[in-house]
């Protein structure tokens, strides 16, 4: 996840650049072809939150469950659908560039994002990020009464845990 934000802050530089040279405007289609990567890593990233809340909330809400996953196939389902969610959004911002290509932007990230199209992909962005956010809050409740923040309470929570472990596995 790390390695995709570096690659989406990296687009920055490319607004900074051009904003050193002087050129107030650039067509989109030129923003698009310096920047796509940017974009891709954006949603890439904002996709991943959402799959890591969704496991950690498997992880906390179901831990017997969790344990016995085969997570090979588990990563590959994660890695799978991050990357067809990429191919989606890079195919709807290359429909709204080449319906624009003309369209002058200041060569900003979020200029491309706004580019008019048949779908807002900022509308997307936003409900992802918000059920990843919802999430989140829904796991922060699981581990506070599910006994994860008092220490005595996850030492009980974790010595029931493994003994369910054990006691399976006989």
């Amino acid at each position: 996840m790390h390695f995709f934000e570096v690659l989406h802050q990296s687009g920055h530089f490319v607004f900074f650049f051009i904003t050193l040279t002087g050129i107030n405007f650039i067509p989109a289609s030129l923003a698009f072809k310096i920047e796509a990567h940017s974009i891709i890593a954006a949603n890439i990233v904002n996709f991943m939150f959402l799959s890591m809340s969704i496991d950690r909330f498997i992880a906390i809400a179901f831990p017997l469950f969790y344990v016995q996953i085969n997570f090979r196939f588990y990563i590959f389902l994660h890695l799978f659908s991050n990357f067809i969610f990429a191919l989606v959004t890079l195919y709807i911002h290359l429909i709204s560039v080449f319906s624009h290509p003309n369209f002058y932007v200041t060569s900003n990230i979020a200029d491309i994002y706004g580019l008019p199209g048949p779908f807002d992909t900022r509308i997307c962005t936003t409900i992802i990020l918000s059920f990843a956010i919802f999430v989140h809050l829904i796991i922060g409740l699981l581990a506070k009464y599910k006994g994860g923040c008092n220490k005595n309470n996850t030492f009980k929570f974790l010595q029931k845990f493994f003994k369910k472990i054990l006691q399976m596995r006989k």
